[in-house]
């Protein structure tokens, strides 16, 4: 990923997103995420206990993370199949 921040053109500062019970995207604010693959506006990064790579541009506080070697053929990536 390229290291240089789309909003600043600052550099950002290459490093890791982590959680005990792992990271998800979702397209709405739950109390409680599914579980990973029933949901179809949730996109799980990574499992439990593990690590995602990430990029933070301490300047504008904004992080990227990319998840093009993401595994799973999830249907949020099909957005614009619909």
């Amino acid at each position: 990923m390229d290291k240089t921040c789309p909003y600043c053109g600052g550099e950002m500062l290459p490093g890791y997103m982590q959680s005990r019970d792992g990271v998800c995207w979702s397209t709405k604010k739950k109390l409680v995420p599914a579980l990973p693959g029933l949901a179809k506006d949730e996109l799980y990064l990574s499992d439990s206990s593990a690590a995602i790579e990430a990029y933070n541009c301490p300047k504008c506080r904004a992080i990227l993370i990319s998840y093009k070697d993401y595994p799973y053929d999830h249907p949020i990536f099909h957005l614009d199949n619909k």
